[in-house]
């Protein structure tokens, strides 16, 4: 830029200040996001360029800045070759969405099996429904999947014509007991495979099996995603400040569950609403970071309404992804509204049924209201869908509370040990634990399990027990009186 002769309708300076008159003042990078100026060949590549400021807040601010505008000039400069049209059109919206994308290749039958086409391409067909449930992700559409696949041409090949981060494939094979169905995910151009599993059906090929097998295939490989995504994030060099990577390592902080890392993912959440601030991936993330913290410390009703305002902040920016359902479903049931809960919860699974701490917390309000069976069932559903989550040590607890309401004391007090064995410092299973020892009169063992339970670091206190939102309040009060505080 060149002030030349015109710096006294540019600039103004005085004592204490110099000030830009930016009404007449037109900066490119602006009109290049706008699409209203291409760039030129010579064009500076860094943002701000030569701004050297002592301040982590700002470099983190200036990173994300910077590497938005290297990718648009990258993005712009590129003239595209005739054939690549498809694939720069899915490109530009990913760049937009800012997040992976899926290509699932047409399942494919090998060997002797009593199945018609049709019923492959539909199960094909249902998996890119069930992906496309997913927000964070995006989902190459069944015809430019089938349409690649015809050139008979390698997996990396396939990945590489869609520009596909992770491709998807299935083969129907015969089975012990009739059809088997194996599926790989794949991440790419590595060639990892990250995920595998098989799906035993009757010969005739029951489509409520299959449906089942469908949403168990979505949840598996939404949480695979998610593990490969925060961790490459995590891996990447420090500062970078690219949005996807951001909200990626935002959420590996988000899973270490521990003051320092709820302020890192806040701050990786807060940075991309910043530059974004109708990403409503980033409003979904800092909303359930708002409410763990909420629960780790056991919050005030003012902070679980804050945090369900969030989640409703982020239903009004994308009222189908059902994760803003079940943020707020989660703050009711905190609330002790259990009824409003259980239909926010509903409604998340309705528009995400492979949504798996969805039916957690689905699991988790039928234990508020001593509704025990169902939410074993929930649980079940868990553990198909995502056998891995971080949160796995969280379902195992509510399943030990779910047992021990039943009167079933061996397998609650087994099943509070796996939760310990996942998070050993989650007192709420050592409190289940303790409630299993005395229902079977383990007197000595009962102590043993008290003594443990309050040498916890973080030794829950008569009001943490009280902050459980169970329905029933008699009940809690139980658990104080059992607990004997001094």
């Amino acid at each position: 830029m060149s002030f030349a002769d015109h710096a006294d309708s540019i600039i103004r300076i005085d004592k204490h200040s110099v000030r830009l008159i930016s009404e007449n003042i037109v900066v490119d990078v602006d009109e290049i996001a706008a699409g209203h100026q291409v760039p030129s060949d010579n064009a500076q590549s860094d943002f701000l360029e030569g701004i050297d400021v002592q301040d982590d807040e700002f470099e983190e601010w200036l990173s994300v800045q910077r590497n938005h505008f290297e990718e648009l000039l990258a993005s712009l400069r590129k003239a595209p070759e005739p054939d690549e049209a498809e694939g720069r059109a899915t490109r530009a919206a990913r760049a937009r969405a800012n997040v992976p994308l899926v290509a699932v290749a047409p399942f494919v039958k090998r060997g002797k099996v009593a199945m018609e086409n049709y019923v492959v391409d539909g199960l094909t067909q249902e998996v890119i429904e069930q992906l496309s449930r997913i927000r964070w992700l995006s989902v190459i559409a069944r015809s430019s999947s089938y349409a690649v696949s015809e050139e008979e041409i390698a997996l990396s090949d396939f990945a590489r014509k869609l520009d596909a981060d992770y491709v998807v494939v299935g083969q129907i094979l015969p089975g012990p007991d009739g059809i088997r169905l194996t599926v790989e995910l794949t991440r790419f151009p590595v060639a990892s495979l990250l995920w595998s599993q098989s799906f035993d059906f009757p010969a005739s090929g029951s489509i409520p099996d299959m449906t089942a097998a469908v949403f168990e295939i979505a949840g598996n490989i939404d949480s695979k995603l998610a593990s490969a995504e925060q961790e490459a994030a995590r891996s990447e060099t420090k500062g970078s400040g690219a949005l996807r990577d951001l909200i990626w390592r935002g959420r590996w902080h988000l899973n270490q569950l521990s003051k320092l890392d709820f302020d890192k993912a806040e701050r990786c959440f807060r940075t991309v609403l910043e530059r974004e601030p109708d990403n409503c991936e980033a409003h979904i993330q800092l909303a359930w970071a708002h409410l763990w913290r909420a629960w780790l410390r056991r919050g005030t009703r003012e902070e679980i309404y804050a945090g369900k305002r969030m989640g409703q902040q982020a239903i009004r920016l994308d009222g189908s992804d059902g994760r803003g359902y079940w943020v707020v479903g989660t703050a009711e049931a905190w609330l002790l509204n259990h009824t409003e809960a259980i239909a926010y919860i509903d409604e998340a699974l309705r528009h995400s049924p492979s949504l798996a701490i969805a039916h957690a917390q689905q699991g988790s309000n039928h234990i508020l209201v001593g509704q025990a069976e169902k939410a074993l069932s929930c649980f079940e559903t868990v553990m198909r869908l995502s056998p891995q989550d971080k949160q796995m040590f969280f379902v195992h607890g509510e399943r030990a509370m779910a047992y021990w309401m039943l009167g079933e004391h061996e397998l609650a007090l087994a099943t509070a040990g796996q939760s310990i064995m996942l998070r050993p410092s989650y007192w709420y299973a050592h409190l289940i634990r303790y409630l299993a020892f005395r229902s079977l009169g383990d007197a000595q063992n009962m102590g043993l399990a008290r003594k443990q339970l309050m040498e916890l670091h973080h030794r829950p206190s008569a009001s943490d027990v009280r902050w459980l939102p169970f329905k029933d309040r008699d009940l809690v009060e139980f658990f104080v009186r059992c607990l004997e505080f001094d």
